[in-house]
């Protein structure tokens, strides 16, 4: 493991948003494990409830260039290096409240900077390559995207869409994202290449996967349901998972006693418990949101968790935590699931848009012969990749690096 001087100070800045999401669950995880390893850990963290009692003027100047958010980062960096610190800033999310101007503050200060990239915001005005439905990069190697604009890709809104738009163009303009940041994390290979062909030069981009903070622990005496854990939202695919075990129902391609559990809320769950219940459907079972200790519980239950998102995604926590507790995943073989899923080994790919084709692989992985050897190398994929320990010896060095 990478040795870190004690004198070192790791900043975080980090912008909440008001529906809390795994941008702010990993920004609390690894700070509390930068901590819990003895790392000394400074917050600088902003929240987007203040966004409310704003005008529009002031939000987009903010977004663009926030000169009080910078004083503050000068302020503390300048506190922690005259008391002999080393100092690094690792910025996570910085829309629209603290603006990637933070970047060119501590670097003028001699400080090195990481930007970890939770989704594709730098490439695309919604950061998630999504657009009625589809996968979409109409707007990717555009200096001045305005399919974005035009298309209203960020809430729904061409002004708001310009605002995020102009940040991003603003930045290239001036050289932020080429000059002043020293590397940007990303959670897998394919993230590195959408990074590559955004025009990130190669050795400024580190692929540092998340982690599962706390070890549910593997169970291998499974029980006969299928899992979902996500949004219940389009994007996210469970119209296409129930459509798929409306299909296994029908032909009766699992075991009578089969259930999928669906855990998680989200606009769509209206509509699929209608569908649920039009066709008349009691094997599934709507949880809604839950605690962690709860989902893991239902991993090490299920036979498998079931991922269809309609997304490249960045990554998808849920998969690395089904993996701990020795559950194989069936997944859109596509983006970032399509890697961190092993086709064959630690579960099955199904075609994105395909009910059928997801009705076939949980079939498949259902009956497999070697089912019990998926969930052992799910289990070794989780040991090997996606421990706290190695989360660790990533982020060290990782800061090592840049220090270097």
């Amino acid at each position: 493991m990478s040795i870190l001087p004690q004198n070192t100070t790791i900043l975080v800045a980090h912008n909440y948003y008001q529906l809390r999401g795994g941008e702010d669950t990993v920004f609390e995880a690894e700070t509390e494990l930068l901590e819990r390893n003895g790392i000394r850990v400074v917050r600088y963290a902003v929240h987007n409830d203040a966004t409310e009692n704003m005008d529009r003027i002031s939000l987009a100047s903010k977004t663009l260039w926030n000169r009080t958010a910078c004083q503050d980062i000068e302020r503390l960096i300048c506190k922690e290096q005259a008391m002999g610190h080393s100092v690094i800033l690792h910025a996570h999310n910085t829309l629209p409240l603290i603006s990637p101007a933070i970047h060119r503050t501590a670097s003028r200060l001699g400080v090195p900077t990481i930007q970890t990239l939770h989704n594709y915001r730098l490439f695309c005005a919604n950061a998630l390559f999504f657009r009625s439905g589809m996968i979409c990069e109409d707007c990717m190697g555009k200096a001045i995207p305005l399919d974005g604009i035009r298309h209203a890709c960020y809430r729904g809104s061409r002004l708001a869409s310009a605002g995020v738009i102009a940040m991003t163009a603003l930045h290239h303009a001036v050289r932020t994202w080429s000059k002043h940041i020293s590397r940007y994390v990303v959670f897998t290979e394919f993230g590195k290449a959408k990074c590559l062909a955004g025009g990130i030069p190669a050795h400024r981009i580190i692929v540092k996967p998340h982690c599962v903070e706390h070890d549910p622990g593997a169970e291998y005496n499974k029980k006969p349901i299928a899992l979902f854990v996500g949004r219940l939202s389009p994007e996210k695919g469970v119209m296409i998972l129930l459509h798929a075990w409306h299909m296994l129902q029908t032909t009766q391609a699992l075991p009578t006693d089969a259930e999928l559990h669906i855990i998680g809320d989200g606009p769509d769950r209206l509509q699929a418990e209608a569908f649920v219940q039009d066709y008349n459907m009691p094997s599934v079972r709507f949880l809604g949101s839950q605690p962690q200790s709860v989902v893991h519980t239902a991993l090490r239950s299920a036979r498998m968790l079931v991922y269809p998102s309609q997304l490249y995604e960045t990554f998808g926590k849920s998969m690395i935590e089904a993996f701990a507790a020795g559950t194989p995943v069936v997944a859109s073989g596509i983006g970032a699931m399509r890697e961190i899923v092993r086709d064959g080994i630690t579960g099955l790919h199904a075609e994105y848009s395909s009910p059928q084709s997801f009705a076939d692989r949980i079939t498949t992985l259902w009956n497999h012969e070697r089912y019990d050897n998926f969930c052992r190398q799910a289990r070794t994929e989780f040991e090997t990749h996606y421990t706290a320990d190695r989360a660790i010896e990533r982020l060290l060095s990782l800061y090592s690096d840049v220090l270097r």
